[in-house]
């Protein structure tokens, strides 16, 4: 059986887009900085609130449309606020169970977080987004723990690493050179990544980037 995702008349399964996301961002999870207010925290003596904005779990895109109140128990304990998805769950199509915000706790240190790999109806993972202590007087020792993705930094790397490549900034040292070409080749049947003292010339549809040896 073949599933032609995002093509027409096909379904676009979520756990395709998922894969993708999660392989462009390196596995990388956070906060899409600058949406909305960034998912922002505060919190009172006995709740956290999390603020509308979007964050992205092991490729998987999840939105605070307005806020989340989190209620904590004042029980002397160390607490770790964590978004977790679990994808043995089910969702309908009005409720997302999958995913909830949740406090785990150590009654003498901040307890482990589970992170394993999600498939598309198995795994848990946990993103944490703050850590305190609940002492019965109120949350003490609070520490912001948000991780963020920056879209305009990946996009500013990518094109300058273009540019390098273009100007010949960006090289292979000669002593480098046998060691990086035997790389290159075990990943590209084609190439589509080259590295020879001179430029190659692609075949049609192909686009090849090429690094010279240089001192």
């Amino acid at each position: 059986m073949i599933k032609g995702h995002s093509y027409d008349k096909q379904l676009y399964y979520s756990i395709a887009d998922r894969l993708i996301n999660n392989l462009f961002l390196n596995k990388t999870n956070g906060i899409i900085n600058g949406q909305g207010s960034s998912c922002k925290l505060s919190y009172s003596s006995n709740t956290v609130i999390v603020a509308d904005g979007f964050f992205i779990i092991q490729g998987g895109i999840t939105e605070v449309v307005s806020s989340e109140t989190i209620p904590v128990a004042l029980n002397n304990t160390y607490c770790r606020l964590v978004y977790e998805l679990d994808m043995s769950k089910k969702n309908t199509d009005t409720e997302f169970n999958q995913g909830t915000f949740k406090l785990v706790t150590g009654q003498s240190s901040y307890p482990s977080l589970i992170q394993q790999d999600l498939t598309a109806n198995d795994g848990i993972y946990q993103f944490e987004f703050a850590q305190f202590k609940a002492s019965t007087t109120g949350i003490t020792d609070f520490v912001d723990k948000r991780a963020y993705i920056d879209y305009d930094s990946i996009y500013k790397f990518i094109s300058d690493q273009i540019k390098d490549i273009e100007s010949g900034d960006l090289y292979v040292l000669n002593s480098d050179y046998e060691e990086t070409k035997k790389i290159v080749d075990s990943l590209n049947n084609g190439p589509k990544i080259s590295v020879g003292s001179e430029r190659p010339i692609p075949e049609e549809g192909q686009t090849i980037i090429w690094f010279q040896p240089k001192e």
